[in-house]
């Protein structure tokens, strides 16, 4: 007979069917993680190397020198004329000569976007 009030008893059955179905999860599951460890066992003998080791990292001995050497080389290559493709005609000139004739060319209308 249904009132619409609450019934006093629980459902024993579902409960018990829920609770088998998560246990039964679980056994499936840890009956799976066994067989991967299993196998990785098998397939990876102990003292096996799986992985190479990667070298050791190349420390500068003198980081310091290397890094003004290179600025060194940039600000000569800023402040040089040099070609670029002397059959197409293109050159790179210094820095500074190249902002004179840009500022000169482009008669005080501003910068460039």
């Amino acid at each position: 007979m249904d009132n619409g009030a609450e019934q006093d008893r629980i459902a024993a059955r579902t409960i018990t069917r829920v609770a088998l179905a998560i246990v039964g999860i679980l056994v499936a599951a840890l009956l799976l993680l066994g067989g991967l460890a299993y196998y990785d066992r098998l397939s990876h003998p102990a003292g096996a190397e799986v992985y190479p080791v990667p070298p050791p990292p190349r420390i500068d001995a003198a980081p310091q020198f290397e890094f003004e050497t290179y600025l060194a080389e940039q600000r000569a290559r800023l402040n040089s004329y040099a070609w670029v493709d002397r059959q197409r005609g293109i050159a790179h000139i210094p820095i500074e000569r190249a902002m004179a004739l840009y500022a000169r060319e482009a008669g005080g209308q501003g910068a460039a976007p």
